[in-house]
């Protein structure tokens, strides 16, 4: 530093070192114009984490991880008006460019019957639009008996519905939430839609903190130079320690672009960063200036500040860099990529300072200053001086402080859920609670099951699984492909249940799936993965952790079977399961559990009413519809015979094979085979209605008593009891679950809690390790720099004191662990050392003195730069809890109050530690303050003299 000094002072050095910062800072700011903006959040997620990974490898081959959820809420129900707009919203969001596929009530599609030729088709639900009021009601009975919509797309009372646009591979987020709010708003007022999804959140968080970043970065840069101004009196000084600082963000946003990194949510914060920390160099190297300066001398003035006060700050610059650089051992790249550049930032503020700053010292001639916070010392010089002596006592307060903040530390709560990642009412809190309030909550387990999908009995093994999810409390809903299969099946032969066969899982797959790409989202084309939706009710860790832990023993103790039949008191077991989830999905509660309904099945006899079965048959056989469809007459005598054989047969749910063979076999010749297929096939369209009266009859007062339910007239309960004694006859049927050969499952637990968790470690994990390093390569730097292993201990010891007081306080105060805060200890540590580096260069003891002159040297010396330093990065990182970032805001406020502590512990805690007579240096140094030191201090040990004598 002084060869340094010597070469500036003379000729025409310090332009060429100007015109050379000019030069490279023209450069740097043309690169930032460049810089491009990033608002993928999905980057935040934890690098080679199995839950992230597994997440995102389900996501991608089933889609719906880059969706966009629009929620609208009609409080006095649907009218055609309202019907109209939602179709016409649902129409234009499908025909966007990024738009993959539209998934709403206006999309809806389902399996009906048809009275044509054709015995059924694929249509959309709502189909045309009502005309009438009358219509309108007709249409809203029909959806909300629609099984697979409700809790979908519409709300179990129809007063809120749901649009899901999801987005094509490559989709831009921000430029897709921009259109299709454009095109929502343009049908629905803000005050009655709410937008959700991982697109939405991610342009929310996005534009949350770009509008923050914009509009707080220049009130931070002022309040940072008004305390400045306050506490040195120099603008020249001030505005100079302010420039050299804005260098080093040019330059840290030219190497983004040059690299090719863009600025993502957590690097907009750098500026800020740089300007709270990275002043401080400008602002020790000219305040130490003014001092060497009083003489007159310049030139000499700036090579003793270069030589005396360089080294200090190069040191200090470092291990904040060093610091920073530790978030390079953490797994999210957005997290390393901010260590990088905010690390490469403070290098070049530091190289600014000793460059720049000295060249327009010498330039522009500055005279000297004396102290401008005489008043400030006559408070700190005594303050320390006490504390030096005191240490004792104090030690003892340390310790405590120390124990305690180290005990809540263990308290910090490190689970991140996704409100960490905005504030309560904005407008992805909002969608997150329209959600849970209107469809049974806002997060998804999922749940990826592998094997031969083709197969009955697997896919009946889904069935058992979620049923036996759905009962855990906090569950509100399963969707999973077995059901959407039991939904179609009952177009197809009347009840609502899983095929029997393997060829009518493939007819009824065919059917279903091909003609809705939104069920691609539950089963993969070759049909051998499934992935389950559970949806939960709560956002919590407190709420959602004891649902997925509760998920995930279902899954590890029940699903890792191989499946090589099915005896009775399975299949008892399987149906109890199902009877209990579609009695909760339903709304109401069996106060029974698994084992005491399956053991009363074991007993149930499931006994349709033969004569109501029997006279159905009779009066379809003899009614008009059944000669104008088949042209066959049947004589009152061939009706009964007919009727009797059906309803008289081993099996009470009549299958389609069974009653062609029955109903060929009555023929009254070989000529009139043909035209009985035709009155087979008539009965066979016609089953339902017959077969579920029946039934009814025959076990409805048996069924109530046997889950312990009360009846009631509501629609819902109706259809409740409907699919309750379909769900009977998996008791009886011959047919069910038919193997050719044993099948294997392999079941895998994801989804947003499952991420979560993974995150929640990873921020854990990364916590530690960046705050390991920073420390052993701080305290390996201050070591070096100070000749002695336990000076570097020393010099960190302050920033430990601070940090078990942060985090402590987090435990304390209850103030959860996240991406955010897990940048904490470095930000702590990176800005906090420069304190103790300085303090420990500034300690002396003279000759003849106690060990409290060298604390009354320091205070003197480093205690203004340090509360005031203290005061501008706690000012610069406040200014970020105005904002509405709420990651942003959580670092603001803890790193605005962990400077504070660092400044306090430095003057604490140093003074009870210190032993040597110097740190640097030599014991007999002198400075300009001296004599201003010696007076406080002597007079100061008089005053205690006079109080001790008295």
């Amino acid at each position: 530093m002084s060869i340094y000094g010597h070469w500036l002072v003379k000729g025409r050095h310090a332009w060429w070192v100007l015109a050379v910062v000019a030069v490279l800072s023209t450069l740097a700011a043309s690169q930032s114009m460049r810089l491009q903006t990033e608002d993928d959040l999905l980057a935040f997620l934890p690098e080679g984490s199995p839950e992230v990974g597994q997440f995102t490898a389900i996501n991608e081959e089933f889609g719906g991880l880059d969706v966009v959820l629009i929620g609208v809420q009609v409080e006095q129900g649907a009218d055609r008006e309202f019907l109209e707009k939602l179709d016409r919203v649902s129409q234009r969001i499908k025909e966007l460019d990024d738009v993959g596929n539209v998934l709403s009530l206006a999309t809806f599609k389902h399996v009906t019957r048809n009275e044509g030729e054709t015995a059924f088709q694929f249509a959309d639900l709502m189909g045309e639009l009502p005309e009438s009021d009358s219509e309108v009601s007709d249409l809203m009975n029909r959806v909300l008996n629609e099984d697979l919509a409700v809790g979908q797309v519409v709300n179990a009372e129809g007063t809120s519905f749901v649009i899901y646009a999801f987005a094509r591979p490559g989709a831009e987020p921000r430029v897709l939430v921009q259109e299709i709010e454009k095109e929502v708003l343009e049908y629905f007022g803000e005050e009655q839609v709410v937008f959700g999804g991982s697109a939405p959140v991610s342009n929310h968080i996005f534009t949350t903190t770009k509008m923050d970043m914009e509009t707080l970065t220049p009130w931070a840069i002022g309040v940072i130079l008004a305390i400045m101004l306050v506490a040195f009196r120099d603008v020249r000084g001030a505005v100079l320690a302010v420039v050299s600082t804005g260098i080093g963000v040019l330059f840290s946003h030219a190497a983004m672009v040059v690299v090719g990194v863009p600025l993502n949510v957590v690097l907009s914060s750098m500026p800020i960063i740089l300007f709270a920390v990275g002043s401080a160099y400008g602002i020790h190297f000219m305040a130490r200036y003014r001092w060497y300066a009083l003489s007159g001398e310049i030139a000499p003035a700036l090579i003793r500040t270069l030589e005396r006060t360089g080294p200090t700050i190069v040191v200090s610059g470092l291990t904040t860099a060093i610091g920073l650089a530790s978030f390079l051992m953490m797994d999210i790249e957005p997290l390393r990529q901010f260590g990088l550049f905010t690390s490469f930032g403070i290098l070049s503020i530091l190289a600014s300072s000793l460059t720049l700053v000295p060249a327009v010292i010498w330039l522009a001639q500055l005279p000297g200053r004396g102290q401008s916070t005489s008043g400030l010392l006559s408070f700190l010089v005594p303050l320390l001086a006490t504390t030096r002596r005191a240490r004792g006592l104090l030690a003892c307060v340390v310790f405590g402080v120390v124990a305690f903040g180290a005990y809540w530390v263990a308290q910090v709560d490190s689970r991140v859920d996704q409100s960490a990642f905005y504030t309560k009412d904005s407008p992805p809190d909002r969608a997150d609670r329209f959600m849970q309030d209107q469809f049974g909550g806002s997060q998804f387990i999922q749940i990826q099951v592998e094997g031969d999908l083709k197969e009955p009995a697997v896919l009946r093994e889904i069935q058992r699984i979620g049923d036996t999810i759905r009962l855990v409390p906090g569950v509100s809903r399963v969707n999973h492909v077995a059901d959407v299969l039991a939904v179609g099946n009952r177009v197809f032969d009347g009840w609502y249940r899983i095929p029997d066969t393997r060829e009518q899982v493939a007819t009824t797959f065919a059917f279903v799936l091909e003609n809705e790409p939104a069920l691609g989202q539950l089963i993969n084309g070759p049909r051998t993965k499934a992935l389950m939706h559970v949806q939960i009710r709560g956002t919590t860790p407190d709420e959602v952790d004891p649902i997925l832990r509760s998920v995930e023993t279902i899954v590890a103790d029940q699903a890792k079977v191989a499946l090589d039949g099915e005896t009775a008191h399975n299949r008892s077991d399987r149906v109890a399961r199902r009877l209990l989830a579609l009695t909760h999905s339903a709304g109401y509660s069996s106060p029974l559990m698994v084992e005491e309904l399956r053991t009363r099945l074991d007993s149930f006899e499931v006994s349709p009413d033969r004569a109501t079965l029997f006279q159905s048959f009779e009066e379809l056989l003899l009614s008009p519809d059944q000669v104008e469809f088949t042209g066959v007459p049947i004589s009152s005598d061939q009706a009964k015979e007919i009727a009797s054989a059906l309803s008289d047969g081993t099996d009470w749910r009549v299958q389609r094979d069974a009653l062609f063979e029955r109903v060929v076999a009555l023929a009254p010749s070989e000529e009139v085979v043909f035209d009985y297929e035709f009155v087979a096939e008539f009965l066979f369209s016609n089953l339902e209605g017959p077969q579920q009266e029946a039934l009814e009859v025959g076990v409805q007062g048996a069924l109530l008593r046997l889950l312990e339910l009360e009846a009631d007239s509501s629609p819902r309960f109706q259809r409740l009891q409907q699919h309750l004694i379909q769900t009977l006859g998996d008791l009886q049927s011959s047919e069910v679950t038919s193997m050719q050969e044993s099948h294997e499952l392999s079941w895998s637990v994801s989804g947003q809690p499952v991420m979560h968790r993974g995150l929640s470690d990873s921020v854990r994990d990364n916590q530690w390790r960046s705050l390991v390093l920073a420390l052993t390569l701080v305290t390996i730097l201050l070591g070096l720099f100070l000749r002695n292993l336990w000076s570097g201990l020393l010099g960190a010891a302050p920033m430990v004191v601070a940090l078990l007081c942060i985090y402590g306080g987090m435990g304390f105060f209850g103030i959860r662990l996240d991406i955010g805060t897990s940048m904490l200890a470095s930000l702590i540590i990176g800005a906090g050392v420069d304190y103790a580096v300085h303090f420990l260069a500034a300690w002396r003891v003279r000759e003849g003195e106690d060990d409290s002159w060298g604390a009354a040297r320091a205070a003197a010396r480093t205690g203004p730069a340090i509360l005031t330093n203290a005061l501008m990065v706690s000012a610069g990182f406040f200014v970020l809890t105005l904002g509405d970032a709420r990651p942003l805001k959580n670092v603001g406020g803890l790193t605005a109050s962990a400077m504070l502590v660092a400044a306090i512990a430095t003057m604490l805690v140093l003074p009870i530690l210190c032993r040597r007579k110097k740190y640097t240096g030599t014991a007999g140094d002198t400075d300009p303050t001296d004599p201003l030191v010696e007076q406080i201090f002597m007079g100061a040990r008089g005053l205690a003299r006079d109080r001790r004598t008295q």
